[in-house]
């Protein structure tokens, strides 16, 4: 009897071992494997695609056909997650991988209809836009539905089967990323509607639209368009950097994947054969969207209702969706406008509208007008050097030196800019942690600190750091850390100013010791990220979020910089910590170059996050990446020819 005992409590060993083995595998060795070569009959001649795994992208073709579908192969290859999850989100899916957590932002994703509406947008494009958006629908397809590509590991843990991709779902992105560029709903919102707002940009790990900026230098010896780009709280890359090659044009900026959208890039003629043909355009945009509330009187009888329905396992929601002169009254009834003025949202994306051809034609060298994301940003063209829409700061300086924003100067380095020489170089200027606004502060507080008031030991220690600070949120600045949680404690510079500061250094000693040399601003400066499709959350019972999200932790990483200075920072709102991540770089086009930073967690290997949020984010050149897989795709009939 023992031993039949001990055979069943080996065999049970050995079955948790394997098990554990297996996840082990799904989790850091299964990951996709993608050809050397691959036939595609669509393809008109030979191209090649090369890319690593959250990085860039590089085509190489021989007509813009091809490259199109190259760009949608190396989208769909980089950033595989990225788009499962994003269309998803758009077609108001997500409770079929996430379960009843998902239900009211697949709600959300209902009442704006960003997949109804995208349908019927797509059949009424113009003929040569819908032919290329079909282009990249192939090269997506033919990554999303690789074999090897069921083997990424968010994939595998959720248990999600990719679905073949179809024109619209890039429209239905499209929709959705405008709708995430502008929150229109205040941090003290509590309908149902804006917590589910709140919920899908959990989910999505992307938000902070406000902080984006715009640097540009035309013409002269430093000529650029830099851009920072908030991406909230992503621990992987958001936008593609892309290069793409014919022997008539060349282009590289950002895309968002899935779609054409190309926030910031420099588009170029190699061939001349007439001025038509030289189209050389430079652009950045600040991506701000357009959805706003407003109270109104609605009358009931003209606010049109219809339905929509979602079907998960377990049960099954009818949403209810209102309509009223082209804007959605937040209304849980018609009765609700009967007694008095309600919340009314207001949003471009309620109209059959796609900037799907003007993204296009950015790529040909033709500035257009766009309509779901407004028009703030620049672009060089033609010697001109231009500002378009109306950003909420719009300052230009001598020698066509620019910047915009779409907030003020406390988000963004605008009093920075104001102090900056004319040339700057784009990597300096990308590398500059200086704080101008801390300058401008600090010796209002440091008058209100002389050595008289210093009257315990923990204020004579720990004033001379802001005494000898050098304005900079540099990684070992402890200045920065001082100065930074005086400001988000909202000190003022009075009489009160000596005990607080004493008490908040006494809480520095609390949380981050007693040796105030580890108060460095990247230790004290909490930069928390996560996984899209993760958050803290507890998962539904039963469902295979729990391997998901113990693969895909949150990571808290140090760093330099501020919002406030030119090297991004932990952003905070209403005392929080919101938004952690951002893209970073230039259009370099005194060298003809993306550069470009952002974070990058990496849980392709074991220890792989622990290692890479320890390394310093670093500014890198497009044309000094390595990129570690290379596809080469080639034409049915070409592959006929070689095999005869």
């Amino acid at each position: 009897m023992w031993k039949r005992g001990i055979l069943v409590g080996l065999g049970g060993l050995i079955f948790v071992l394997l098990m554990a083995g297996l996840t082990w595998y799904l989790a850091f060795f299964a990951g996709p494997r993608p050809p050397t070569t691959l036939v595609l009959p669509d393809v008109q001649n030979p191209l090649r695609v090369t890319w690593t795994e959250n990085g860039p992208v590089e085509i190489d073709a021989l007509s813009e056909h091809d490259a199109l579908i190259g760009l949608g192969y190396g989208m769909g290859r980089s950033r595989t997650w990225q788009l499962v999850l994003w269309r998803t989100a758009a077609l108001g899916n997500l409770s079929s991988i996430f379960g009843e957590d998902a239900i009211e932002v697949d709600r959300l994703a209902r009442q704006l209809q960003l997949g109804d509406l995208a349908k019927q947008e797509a059949a009424s494009l113009p003929i040569e836009t819908g032919k290329q958006l079909r282009l990249l629908t192939t090269g997506l397809n033919a990554a999303l539905l690789a074999r090897d590509t069921a083997r990424h590991s968010a994939l595998l843990l959720l248990g999600v089967e990719v679905e073949p991709w179809e024109t619209w779902h890039s429209l239905a992105i499209e929709r959705l990323f405008e709708w995430i560029s502008w929150n229109p709903f205040s941090a003290d919102d509590t309908s149902a509607t804006a917590k589910a707002d709140r919920t899908l940009r959990e989910l999505l790990q992307i938000d902070g639209f406000e902080f984006n900026t715009i640097t540009s230098s035309f013409p002269g010896s430093s000529s650029f368009i830099a851009a920072r780009y908030a991406t909230g709280r992503t621990s992987v890359p958001f936008y593609l950097e892309t290069e793409i090659s014919t022997p008539d044009r060349r282009f590289f900026g950002l895309f968002v994947p899935g779609t054409f959208i190309a926030p910031m890039g420099h588009t170029s003629s190699i061939t001349t054969s007439s001025a038509e043909d030289n189209r050389d355009l430079s652009w950045a945009f600040l991506l701000r969207g357009n959805a706003y509330l407003t109270n109104e009187r609605v009358p009931p009888h003209e606010i049109t209702l219809t339905h929509s329905r979602i079907e998960t396992e377990d049960r099954e929601d009818l949403v209810q969706i209102s309509r009223w002169r082209g804007t959605m009254p937040l209304i849980h009834s018609v009765r609700e406008a009967s007694s008095g003025a309600i919340s009314v949202l207001h949003w471009t994306g309620f109209n059959n509208l796609s900037d799907t051809a003007v993204w296009i034609g950015l790529l040909q060298g033709k500035m257009g007008n766009l309509s779901l994301i407004r028009q703030d940003g620049v672009y060089f063209q033609n010697g001109n050097h231009v500002v378009m829409g109306t950003p909420e700061v719009a300052i230009s300086r001598a020698n066509d030196f620019t910047f915009l924003a779409s907030s003020n100067h406390f988000k963004t380095p605008e009093d920075r800019f104001l102090t900056l020489k004319d040339g700057i170089n784009v990597a300096d200027l990308l590398t500059d942690t200086f704080n101008e606004s801390a300058a401008q502060t600090i010796p209002s507080y440091l008058e209100r600190l002389p050595d008289s008031l210093l009257t315990n030991s923990t204020l004579v220690r720990g004033i001379p750091y802001l005494t000898n600070w050098n304005y900079e949120y540099d990684t070992s600045e402890i200045g920065a850390s001082i100065f930074e949680l005086m400001m988000r404690s909202a000190m003022t510079a009075d009489s009160t100013l000596p005990g607080k500061v004493s008490d908040l250094l006494g809480d520095m000693q609390v949380n981050y010791g007693s040796d105030m040399s580890a108060w460095r601003w990247e230790n004290v400066q909490e930069r928390r990220l996560f996984y899209p499709g993760s958050s803290l959350r507890a998962p539904d019972a039963g469902r295979p979020e729990a391997s998901f999200l113990a693969k895909y932790q949150p990571i808290v990483m140090g760093g330099a910089g501020h919002p406030q200075t030119f090297v991004w920072g932990s952003a905070y709102v209403n005392k929080s910590l919101t938004f952690s991540s951002a893209w970073e770089g230039a259009v370099d086009l005194n060298h003809d170059e993306l550069l470009f930073r952002r974070p990058y967690i990496d849980y392709s290997t074991f220890l792989g996050a622990f290692i890479s949020s320890d390394r310093p984010i670093e500014l890198n050149r497009m044309s000094e990446q390595l990129l570690k897989f290379e596809t080469r795709i080639i034409p049915l009939q070409a592959s006929v020819e070689t095999s005869q």
